[in-house]
C-alpha cells in the first residue's frame, strides 16, 4: 500500500466524519493491492500514471470484472 492511501486510512479512522462522508470500499483489499503493485511497476519503467490514467484502469477494471459501482 502506498504512503498516501495509509494517510487517506489514517485521516478517516481519527475523524468519524469523514469516514460517514467518505464512500464505501467498492473493491477488494487484494485488488486495490494489485492496482498499487501496477503502480508501482508503471513507475519503475518510467511510465509513471497520473490520477485520469488511474480512473481509466480502475474504470476498465470494473467494467471486465461487473463490479458495481455506484
Amino acid at each position: 500500500m502506498s504512503c498516501s492511501l495509509i494517510g487517506i486510512q489514517n485521516r478517516i479512522k481519527r475523524f468519524p466524519l469523514l469516514k460517514s462522508m467518505y464512500p464505501t470500499q467498492e473493491l477488494s483489499k487484494a485488488t486495490e493491492e494489485a492496482l498499487v503493485k501496477c503502480l508501482e511497476m508503471c513507475a519503475e519503467f518510467n511510465y509513471p500514471m497520473g490520477k485520469k490514467k488511474l480512473q481509466i484502469l480502475v474504470q476498465s477494471y470494473c467494467v471486465e470484472h461487473n463490479v458495481k459501482t455506484r
